[in-house]
């Protein structure tokens, strides 16, 4: 019953506006994850009036006096429909005559006003009844079995604001009368089978602010009328089958938090506004700037001074990205705020369906994670030296095996950046790699809040390192599994119970069969992995500072052949300049052009419209020593 208290305050403040579903940690990508979570039961319900126990098909909604006969009959066709004989839970259902009193209904002004079944083993398809709800506000029936589409009216239902029917075996496509739900502010149809394209007609739903269709089998091109949608904060549309470009309108969202576009079969230019929004995962797709693998399964892959060798034993391909300078803001854990940094992120690795993002900061795919070590916040400075004394006594590293409950994240050595509000359970096949500049430890382990299994949906690999100047901190991340373990940390009670009895002792009984395994037993095999560790280099990546803009200033307004200007740059024999009409569709560069002073006069007038420029101080050759990244606006005449 408190479970179910505190859903429901959830989801009341959501709908009020206290509570942003708009997430904006990596922790939060997992869309089966249950942030709201319980049934309601209206506080003004009058008490409820036993009938005798009888056939579904002959309760009698006529005796009803608290909702309208309407409304209780589509609560009868649910129940039904959904075999509610074999609901997990159907306390009160067709036994009262007080729907409101009935599990997961809530009712408030006389009509029902929310319907809520999870984990419940609700099975079938929706009736068409259920759209006589007509005062329907939230609609929550996710981890259950339901099947087919959605059948019923949506224009009836149109005081929805929140619907999840994520985690069910729901097919066919999402109707275009999707866009009459106009109150709609959350809509979670992941994890489902769903196909088809989004229709155009969702952008008419103008206070949304999350959209979650992640994991189904979508496909076609992503409509630019999503970009109507101001209010909103979410949108994840991960592993899906989508084409074609993004549009560019997403980037402007100006309430947009978090977009996940990752897994998907997208093409040409990213949105420069796009990189700007807080949380953004866009790897995973044919973007420009995504390296592949090569024929012969390997690939060199350098950017802005950081190389390693890529192998299709390890991922398909890389997406290399320069992360801006991280502002420290309160949060669980330690403070992270790391300067501008470099992360490649690795798709493609086989065993990586279905793990858990692997910490705070990094999602489920593998990642790699490049600092200057004198541009991280003093808080996780602690962690640099630890490492740097472990590397100094190697022998030491047998030490730090297992994690003993009282110990916690506070432990010497083998500190995790980027750091986590999670605890590390044990390190297994610890071992000392070098690459070009440096080295580092390798280990399995998993986080969690609390004991549980160590399974497959959680184990990782990682690599923490430094060069040998100290300058340079390198984080790598790789999803591992092994055959041996549980694939899911779910366990029933009894099993539970057996684990906490000795905690410490399963523990150890899991680290020995972990540290008894080759290599080769792992997926990916760990020789790979530890292949492309020692292949990477970093020597050129110390500090990519930044060019100073001396004109247009950004999103500034300036005529149609604007003579774009920046400082010069000690030691730059040319400069590349590429300037993207970012209103096209898909946005187009409109010019690609190397300069040798920190100029360029625009000379083919652009259209009035929104434009990006990126200038890159270079040696004479290809390794860029300085950047800049900025827009300007040409406005009409």
């Amino acid at each position: 019953m408190f479970r179910s208290s505190v859903k429901l305050l959830l989801i009341l403040l959501f709908l009020s506006g206290f509570v942003s579903c708009g997430g904006t940690t990596p922790a939060e990508d997992d869309p089966a994850v249950d942030v709201l979570e319980a049934t309601a039961v209206s506080p003004t319900t009058p008490a409820a009036t036993p009938i005798p126990a009888t056939s579904d098909s002959s309760f009698d909604c006529t005796v009803v006096n608290e909702i309208p006969t309407a409304e209780c009959q589509a609560l009868v066709a649910f129940y039904k429909a959904t075999n509610g004989t074999n609901w997990q839970d159907s306390a009160g259902w067709l036994q009262t005559t007080s729907p409101c009193s009935w599990l997961g209904v809530t009712c408030a002004d006389g009509h029902v006003d929310m319907l809520g079944f999870y984990y419940n083993n609700l099975q079938g398809q929706l009736p068409t009844a259920l759209a006589d709800l007509t005062f329907l506000r939230v609609l929550d029936l996710h981890n259950n079995a339901l099947t087919g589409v959605a059948p019923f009216d949506y224009g009836r239902l149109s005081n929805l604001e929140y619907i999840d029917l994520s985690v069910n075996q729901l097919g066919g496509s999402i109707s275009e009368a999707i866009g009459d739900l106009v109150a709609l502010q959350s809509l979670n149809l992941a994890n489902n089978q769903l196909s088809g394209p989004i229709p155009a007609t969702i952008g008419q739903i103008a206070p949304l602010r999350n959209l979650d269709l992640s994991y189904n089998q979508l496909n076609g091109e992503l409509p630019a009328s999503l970009a109507n949608l101001t209010a909103l904060e979410s949108l994840r549309l991960r592993a899906n089958q989508f084409t074609g470009a993004i549009p560019f309108g997403l980037g402007e969202l100006p309430a947009l938090a978090e977009i996940d576009l990752t897994l998907n079969q997208l093409s040409g230019t990213v949105p420069s506004a796009l990189y700007e929004v807080a949380v953004h995962r866009l790897w995973g797709n044919q973007l420009d700037g995504t390296i592949f693998v090569g024929n012969d399964g390997r690939q060199d892959v350098n950017y802005l001074g950081a190389a390693f060798t890529l192998d299709t034993a390890v991922a398909n391909s890389a997406f290399p990205e320069l992360v801006p300078a991280r502002a420290a803001e309160p949060g669980p854990g330690v403070l992270w705020a790391p300067g501008e940094h470099i992360v490649f992120t690795l798709t493609g690795a086989a065993g990586t369906e279905n793990h858990n993002p692997m910490g705070l900061y990094v999602p489920a795919e593998a990642q790699i994670h490049i600092y200057q070590t004198a541009l991280l916040n003093a808080e996780v400075q602690p962690a640099v030296d630890a490492l740097q004394a472990l590397l100094a006594d190697p022998s030491r590293l047998a030490a730090y095996e297992i994690v003993s409950p009282e110990a916690g994240t506070a432990q010497p050595g083998l500190t995790m950046l980027p750091p986590s509000n999670a605890v590390v359970n044990l390190r297994a096949q610890v071992e000392l790699l070098t690459f070009a500049e440096g080295s580092g430890v390798r280990y399995l382990t998993q986080l969690s809040q609390g004991p549980v299994p160590i399974n497959n949906q959680d184990l990782f690999y990682t690599f923490q390192g430094l060069t040998d100047d100290g300058a340079t901190y390198v984080a790598a991340y790789f999803p591992v599994s092994f055959a041996g373990l549980p694939d899911s940390p779910q366990i029933n009670e009894e099993a539970f119970a057996t684990l906490m009895a000795d905690w410490q002792g399963y523990l150890e009984d899991t680290l020995a069969l972990l540290n008894e395994q080759s290599a080769a037993a792992f997926t990916p095999d760990l020789a790979a992995v530890d292949a492309l560790i020692q292949s990477l280099s970093v020597g050129g990546t110390t500090a990519v500072p930044s060019l100073n803009i001396v004109w247009p200033e950004a999103e500034e307004a300036v005529d149609g052949q604007p003579i774009l200007q920046w400082e010069p740059f000690a030691d730059a024999v040319n400069y590349h300049v590429v300037v993207l009409d970012d209103v096209a569709y898909p946005p187009q560069v409109v010019l690609d052009k190397t300069v040798t002073e920190p100029m360029l006069a625009v000379e083919t007038a652009l259209a009035p419209g929104h434009y990006s420029w990126t200038v890159w101080a270079q040696d004479g050759e290809t390794t860029v020593l300085a950047e800049l990244t900025s827009s300007f606006i040409v406005a009409d005449e």
